[in-house]
């Protein structure tokens, strides 16, 4: 028998191979959030660990530079967090002109459970910068 991390003692589950693995999506859910809210460079044993949105600050605020922000964001969570799935489709962007800002709103599915979230990422552009 073997048991699985993030940990959690409360949610037990039982994989095929009769395998006792325990799980915790809050834990998961907190990786993601974590990761997001982290300046690449920031934490001092893996400088890697982090987002660098600022290289985007000066970038028009267009859908060309959306897609290239999810993208960005989308490899780094990959890198980090490989309990869940990208869900493109349900994903979506929205676009702030007023405040020079896009808020990513991005889905993903936890493998181990099927369990959908929704993951917020708001991304403040050049205050100077119109469209």
């Amino acid at each position: 028998m073997s048991i699985l991390s993030d940990i959690n003692l409360k949610l037990p589950l039982v994989d095929s191979n009769d395998d006792i693995v325990i799980y915790d999506t809050e834990v998961v859910k907190q990786n993601l959030i974590e990761l997001v809210s982290t300046e690449e460079g920031e934490i001092y044993y893996s400088r890697a660990f982090g987002l660098n949105l600022k290289q985007f600050l000066h970038y028009p605020l267009v859908e060309s530079t959306a897609l290239m922000i999810e993208s960005y964001i989308t490899s780094k969570i990959a890198d980090y967090e490989t309990n869940v799935t990208y869900l493109d489709a349900s994903s979506r962007v929205v676009f702030d002109i007023d405040n020079n800002a896009l808020k990513f709103y991005l889905a993903y599915k936890i493998n181990l459970t099927g369990e959908i979230m929704i993951l917020p990422v708001p991304v403040l552009m050049s205050p100077t910068q119109g469209i």
